[in-house]
């Protein structure tokens, strides 16, 4: 996919931000001081630069993200998910 082309570029909202994962753990019970708890984890992506775009989606804007990403294993999956919200 030609990222340049096939964006359209007309009438859009220019969203300069941060994005960054963001990693949430969650107890299976209650939390028992000096005891082992349980937990399970799940990861989001967030960041002001990624909410305020996914906002302006939701609205039914045009949003242009400016976001400092890498290209490691989360800028990849910030990519990705962006991607699917544009439906592209």
């Amino acid at each position: 996919m030609d990222q340049q082309s096939d964006f359209p570029l007309t009438d859009c909202i220019l969203v300069v931000g941060g994005g960054n994962g963001e990693y949430i753990l969650e107890l299976d019970g209650d939390l028992e001081i000096g005891q082992k708890n349980l937990a399970h984890s799940r990861s989001l992506i967030g960041g002001g630069g990624i909410n305020q775009t996914l906002r302006l989606l939701k609205a039914g804007y045009s949003p242009l993200p400016i976001l400092p990403l890498g290209n490691d294993l989360l800028g990849q999956k910030i990519h990705r998910e962006l991607l699917q919200e544009y439906q592209l």
